[in-house]
Order: C-alpha cells, then sequence, then structure tokens
C-alpha cells in the first residue's frame, strides 16, 4: 500500500520524522492498524537525540502527542488483540482524540485518551533527567498546589506501602472520570493512562470495583485505565 510506506527509514528518529508520521496519522482516511503498530516500533528503534528523548518523557513540545495520545492508545490496540482495520487521529482539540474503524464496520469508535497522575508523572521525569535515577511514586494529585509537588520532591525516596499508590491513584483515576463526564463524549471509548507500574498487576483488583461503581455514570460506552508500562501492554476495563 504505498499511501503507508515507512518513513521509518530515516536515520534518527526526530522532530521532522515525527512530524512526518503525524501527517500520515491525521490524514482523512487514517492508517492500517497494523501499519501504526509496525511504524511505532520501528521508529523507535531508531537514534534519538538527548532533547528528544527528555521532551517524551516530560510530554512537551512536538512530543506531547505522541506521549500522551499516540502511544498509549497503541498499547491499548496492542492489549485488545486488535490486528487490523483503520485508525485516524485527531491531534488537535477536536473530541474524540482518535477514530477506529474495527475491520468490515461502517461506523468508527470514537477513543478519548486521558493521564492520570499527569502532573506527578512531570514531576518524576524532571526528576530522572536531571538525577539520572528517579522514584516511581510520590502521591499528590494533579489538584494539589505546586508548593505539594516541590516539598515532595525535597524530600529523600522513601518506601510505600500498597495502600498509599491505590488511595493516590485512585483518586487520580476518579478525578479523571470526573472531568470527563460530559455529554458531548457520549458513546464513546475512554483510556485512561495511569502509572500501574507503581504496584504489581493483582494489587489493582482492590480498587477495580469502586472504580467501576463510579465509572456507571460516565457517558462513556466503554472505559479502560491503560498501564504506563513501556514493554508488555496491560489494562483493564472499569465500564
Amino acid at each position: 500500500m504505498t499511501a503507508f510506506a515507512s518513513i521509518a527509514s530515516v536515520s534518527s528518529f526526530d522532530v521532522a520524522a515525527l512530524t512526518g508520521f503525524y501527517a500520515l496519522i491525521s490524514s482523512e482516511e487514517g492508517v492500517p492498524v497494523q501499519w501504526l503498530q509496525g511504524e511505532l516500533t520501528a521508529l523507535f528503534e531508531r537514534p534519538r537525540s538527548q532533547i528528544d528523548i527528555n521532551d517524551y518523557r516530560l510530554s512537551k513540545n512536538a512530543w506531547k502527542k505522541l506521549a500522551d495520545e499516540v502511544v498509549p492508545i497503541s498499547k491499548w490496540i496492542h492489549f485488545m488483540e486488535i490486528g487490523s482495520g483503520r485508525i485516524r487521529f485527531s491531534l488537535d482539540n477536536k473530541v474524540p482524540d482518535a477514530w477506529l474503524w474495527h475491520e468490515g464496520a461502517q461506523d468508527p469508535i470514537g477513543i478519548e485518551m486521558t493521564i492520570a497522575q499527569a502532573r506527578e508523572r512531570f514531576h518524576l521525569a524532571k526528576e530522572l533527567i536531571s538525577k539520572k535515577r528517579g522514584r516511581g511514586f510520590i502521591g499528590v494529585n494533579d489538584d494539589a498546589p505546586q508548593e505539594a509537588f516541590d516539598a515532595k520532591m525535597a524530600q529523600p525516596r522513601v518506601a510505600y506501602a500498597t495502600t498509599g499508590p491505590l488511595s493516590a491513584i485512585g483518586a487520580g483515576i476518579k478525578r479523571c472520570l470526573a472531568n470527563k463526564n460530559k455529554a458531548k463524549y457520549k458513546g464513546f471509548t475512554l483510556l485512561i493512562e495511569a502509572p500501574l507500574l507503581t504496584l504489581p498487576r493483582d494489587r489493582w483488583s482492590a480498587i477495580k470495583g469502586e472504580l467501576a461503581a463510579e465509572a456507571v455514570a460516565s457517558p462513556f460506552q466503554e472505559i479502560f485505565v491503560v498501564s504506563n508500562a513501556s514493554d508488555i501492554p496491560w489494562a483493564f476495563q472499569i465500564k
């Protein structure tokens, strides 16, 4: 399919390659799902400058849409074992963030993407970049004042019990549900990326019930919590 020839033959994955990738996945006809997954894998195998790596980790500049929308949706597609069909990303402020056409389906599924504990993720990434080592959890909610993040990051790394991440990250997921509780999302699929790597997979079953109860009133048809794992995609459904 010549219209979707690979751009991943470039020598490095830089902003120019990213811009070309964005142009294809946001085109009117979208791209085949299989092409998207293969292209992403190939692009990330290319060298990247330290500045681009840092911008991706911080979800800023040209790399923000890749980090906040494209890669998490790709992880969910992999987890759901969707190997065919077509997808188009909006890459703007329009609703939803992506449209997915299953193989043979006339009507697409609207996919909306959001991030739980996004500010915490930013501060943890900053620490990783500056100190070359980071921590996995600080337990500060996104609506906390900046002073709370500054104070927490100034403290030394400490061990944490299971209850801490379950409570803080669970609250972050609920905040995402509340923020997206709008009629314009009716019938879409909501994906919430959360720092699930903080705990072993089986620990999250402790809050699935309360998250599902919180999701009942949501206008979305389906809701999944997607792990931030970079290697093996994993998610669990709460609606």
